[in-house]
């Protein structure tokens, strides 16, 4: 990363000194190295963590730490790629991770109120919204005056075929128009999905949660438009989600999918955060929400993940700065861990976050091929 943006800054191309200018002003790289001494007696378990690798050895001795802060959002993350080596920390499934999942499917299933949606959830006063493969359900406990549950009719989160999310991306929109013609003064719709206990999923059935929001975004979503709308008075109208997708594609970590785009995220929130931007919901968008679930789920076999969606509000406002559609992933820890996924360092602190973003953007990358190869 701190390579790439060296060589980003002093190239000879105009355009690309003119982009660097454009990275600098709303990202601040800063590097240290962390000296550390390991005793001879401490040695041979270290060495065990780190693979019996020499090299990393001696790259624990002396640990390249770097820090990337967003100026406009404040999001800011470090990256320590030797702490992923500690213990525990490591990803991907294992045969102890899907023996778990395979025992946990049959536990929940028998008794599962998902699976008996007819008598054992609730309703909203405008109805449900059916489809072959999903439906809704008004959430028994809410946060929010509409908010609901889009179901698939099926119990296995991991066996979710790409016809069977469009299918559930078209339901979650049908819903939003729906509350929105109940009370027009709810126009921000948003999604949240957890896929397993280890995501914090209440229930293992697969399902998203939908809510439509009045007035303002919710937290997270507003640092993004409060962002986005002092970038824009500082630069002349200049959208800053565009300048965001240019960036990550200047530096390897984007790739475009029709008219939406998908980043391996320079402050991401937690390990392989990927965001995906389109101008409003589409096709496009939900193949290529798709192709990176199947490249994290499929091909990097990281099972337990938190998403989060906001989409254009369904009244524009009059100063047409809203957000645009945005999803967010992160990969929330090996699905068996009985280990907390976040600390009083990230709770208080800063996020660190020690998976390399290039590393998480070649699986997307090739997924997404995929994805363009059947589209066809």
């Amino acid at each position: 990363m701190v390579d790439a943006v060296d060589a980003w800054k002093n190239s000879l191309s105009i355009e690309c000194r003119n982009l660097y200018t454009k990275f600098s002003d709303i990202y601040s790289v800063r590097t240290r190295h962390a000296p550390v001494v390991i005793p001879d007696s401490f040695i041979p378990k270290v060495l065990r963590w780190l693979g019996n690798s020499k090299q990393l050895l001696e790259g624990a001795r002396s640990q390249l730490i770097t820090s990337i802060e967003n100026l406009y959002t404040q999001e800011s993350t470090i990256f320590n790629p030797i702490r992923s080596k500690r213990p525990g920390a490591a990803g991907g499934a294992t045969s102890e991770t899907l023996e778990y999942v395979s025992e946990l499917l049959q536990a929940t299933e028998k008794d599962c109120d998902f699976c008996k949606y007819k008598n054992n959830t609730a309703r909203d006063p405008f109805g449900s919204v059916d489809s072959q493969f999903t439906l809704t359900v008004s959430n028994t406990f809410k946060v929010e005056k509409f908010h609901s549950l889009v179901l698939w009719k099926h119990h296995n989160p991991l066996a979710i075929e790409e016809h069977e999310l469009l299918d559930a991306m078209d339901t979650a929109q049908k819903w939003f128009q729906r509350a929105h013609a109940w009370d027009k003064h709810y126009t921000i719709p948003q999604v949240f999905w957890d896929t397993l206990p280890r995501a914090s999923a209440s229930q293992m059935h697969p399902h998203l949660h939908v809510t439509l929001a009045r007035e303002h975004y919710y937290a997270r979503w507003n640092h993004l438009y409060f962002a986005a709308k002092k970038y824009a008075e500082g630069h002349n109208g200049e959208n800053y989600f565009s300048v965001l997708t240019k960036i990550h594609n200047a530096l390897g970590l984007g790739v475009q999918f029709g008219s939406a785009s998908v980043l391996a995220y320079l402050t991401p929130t937690a390990s392989h955060e990927i965001v995906l931007l389109s101008e409003k919901p589409s096709r496009d968008l939900y193949l290529l929400l798709y192709a990176c679930i199947s490249a994290l789920r499929d091909d990097m076999e990281l099972y337990a993940l938190s998403t989060g969606m906001v989409f254009p509000k369904l009244i524009p406002s009059p100063d047409g700065g809203d957000l645009p559609a945005i999803i967010r992933i992160v990969y929330r820890g090996a699905a068996e861990s009985t280990r907390a996924d976040i600390d009083s360092f990230q709770l208080f602190g800063t996020v660190n976050v020690n998976v390399d973003p290039y590393m998480t953007i070649r699986h997307i990358r090739k997924s997404v091929a995929r994805q363009k190869e059947r589209s066809l």
